[in-house]
């Protein structure tokens, strides 16, 4: 964009000098950077957990824990009690 003498855009262009934006992005960048490894760090256990469960829905191993299901087909009610005992 070119400014023009004694056009409309001539009073934004002293105001915006480029080193206060670049200044400008640099600390929204930082900042950006800084808030994504706090959060990163304080959610980390259940990043890991999710990293797991994902990884063995991938791969097809299993990895046991508290959210394992078995899954069985029983011909009738008294057969599948006998199983769940």
């Amino acid at each position: 964009m070119t400014f023009v003498a004694g056009s409309k855009m001539d009073w934004l262009y002293p105001r915006c000098h480029r080193e206060f934006l670049a200044q400008t992005l640099c600390r929204l960048g930082l900042f950006v950077i800084c808030m994504g490894m706090v959060l990163t760090m304080s959610m980390y256990p259940m990043l890991r957990a999710l990293g797991v469960q994902l990884h063995s829905a991938f791969m097809g191993s299993y990895v046991p824990g508290h959210h394992s299901v078995l899954l069985i087909n029983c011909p009738n009610e008294q057969a599948a009690k006998d199983i769940g005992r």
